[in-house]
């Protein structure tokens, strides 16, 4: 049958080497009709469950908070984070890594998908995308790629860090105010358009 321990006030059970609560043929409930449930180990504590393991909050957050560092492992299946108003993953003095492993004769690509739209945005330093191989972009519709600032660099496109206008940089020098730079160091680089033209424009081409 069933065993109930009802209590006034508090309930308190304390073992020398240890205290177990074992159910053979049912669930094992820890209630707290008015406050709430705290389990603490001075040590390591453990949730184990033969089909699965469940936090769930009916009504307000579930709050995870180590020490040192938070680990969420699946080992056979995949690792889901959602969020119906939205997913936030921020650090306060560290990097973010999103990487995928694979096996040299598979594929394990990474992919960013938004519904609207993808924003990749550096608040203080730039950004660099880099490809072992190929680096493809595709567009449905219109492809623009806009500078709002420029840099001075000589003629083999070093940067010149000592002009930090356009006067200074192009006075006296075979140098050029830069504000869109595109290299290519080992071909040709083509710009092609198979259905209209290709026009470059400016005050000097």
């Amino acid at each position: 049958g069933a065993v109930t321990v009802n209590a006034g006030t508090d309930v308190t059970m304390t073992g020398a080497t240890g205290v177990g609560l074992t159910s053979t043929a049912g669930d094992i409930a820890l209630n707290a009709a008015a406050g709430g449930v705290t389990m603490t180990a001075t040590t390591a504590f453990s949730m184990t469950g033969g089909t699965g393991v469940a936090l769930t909050s009916s009504a307000n957050d579930v709050t995870i908070t180590a020490n040192q560092n938070v680990e969420v492992t699946a080992v056979t299946g995949t690792a889901t984070l959602e969020g119906d108003a939205g997913v936030a993953i921020e650090t306060q003095a560290g990097d973010i890594s999103i990487v995928s492993h694979g096996p040299a004769d598979t594929s394990a690509p990474v992919t960013i998908t938004g519904q609207t739209g993808v924003t990749l945005t550096s608040v203080q330093g730039a950004i660099d995308i880099t490809a072992a191989d190929q680096l493809n972009v595709d567009a449905g519709g219109t492809f623009d790629i806009q500078s709002s600032g420029a840099v001075c660099r000589d003629t083999a496109g070093a940067l010149v860090t000592s002009a930090t206008d356009k006067a200074t940089c192009e006075t006296g020098t075979t140098h050029m105010w830069v504000g869109l730079q595109m290299t290519a160091t080992a071909g040709d680089l083509d710009l092609v358009s198979t259905g209209g033209q290709v026009k470059l424009e400016g005050p000097s081409v």
